[in-house]
């Protein structure tokens, strides 16, 4: 007689022995777990939101070697083994002995301009632009616990559209300098974004000078790398549609020429001048990670 039970048997349900021993088990990192080069690492992480910092216990594998220098900077490539997608960082190391803000100034620097994109990119814009998440590395089983500031390794071709001192590429692409000149307006003439580089339209490592030259590092030129910005700046169709200027004017250096609406002054206005936290101050330490018995690893980024 045919069942009238919901269940019917053998559904392909099968018993599967499992493992003999770890050995024959293989993940995304196995390969650099089985080389034991790898490194516990605080990682800290800023949102802009409700100005607060982080922080939590990560597992890197850091290249000893840099795979690219620039003459403030030497890249790592690292891998964070926390995470299982096997994605690739960009590790900075600033080649010179500086106070560890240094590296919270860039990764809030990076936030900052995050809000300065969506602010950008909610006017309507042919081009839509963002920034890479950014954070901060502190390498506490190395000899001076040395800071890294990283981010996604992109892929693809790199370009730099402007610099902090006037450059602009040969390209001239009217979104990357368009970007520069709405930050200055949208501040209220407070800040202006720029060293505009990355893939496409998503930046990388910008520099924000700020009118009276308080915060943003070492890149903050203050009113002068204002007025090499506006000396080299030439408005194009994305600044006068959005009301930024108007072809027949000369550009100023204020950038407040205006065509109808112009765009407000956004709340992206008032905490560069605020004091950066120390690693003690920052709180919701969580730890999650299991003790490793890594040893301290060599004192290759002292």
């Amino acid at each position: 007689r045919q069942s009238t039970s919901p269940f019917e048997a053998d559904k392909g349900f099968a018993y599967c022995p499992p493992p003999h021993d770890a050995r024959q088990l293989h993940g995304v990192h196995t390969e650099v777990m089985a080389s034991k080069k790898y490194e516990m690492a605080y990682k800290y992480t800023y949102d802009y939101k409700i100005n607060k910092w982080s922080q939590t216990v990560i597992v890197i594998k850091l290249d000893e070697a840099p795979f690219a220098e620039g003459a403030m900077r030497a890249c790592h490539r690292m891998i964070d083994l926390t995470k299982d997608d096997g994605s690739c960082f960009v590790a900075k190391l600033i080649k010179y002995k500086v106070p560890q803000e240094h590296y919270f100034a860039d990764v809030q620097m990076q936030a900052m301009c995050q809000h300065f994109a969506k602010e950008y990119n909610s006017r309507g814009v042919p081009k839509k632009v963002n920034f890479l998440d950014a954070f901060a590395v502190e390498c506490f089983q190395r000899h001076g616990n040395p800071m890294l500031a990283c981010e996604t390794l992109m892929k693809g071709n790199y370009t730099k559209f402007n610099n902090n001192y006037g450059y602009v590429s040969k390209d001239d692409r009217n979104t990357p300098q368009a970007f520069s000149h709405f930050t200055y307006v949208c501040s209220g003439q407070k800040f202006l974004v720029v060293d505009i580089q990355g893939v496409g339209d998503m930046y990388t490592d910008p520099q924000i000078h700020s009118s009276d030259g308080l915060g943003f590092g070492l890149g903050n030129k203050g009113h002068r790398g204002i007025k090499k910005f506006f000396e080299t700046h030439k408005c194009n169709d994305i600044c006068v549609g959005l009301g930024l200027s108007t072809r027949d004017q000369q550009q100023n250096f204020d950038g407040t020429f205006y065509k109808g609406s112009a765009p407000k002054p956004s709340a992206i206005t008032a905490r560069y001048a605020k004091p950066l936290p120390r690693p003690a101050d920052i709180d919701d330490l969580v730890v999650h990670v299991p003790h490793l018995g890594v040893s301290r690893m060599p004192v290759a980024l002292s």
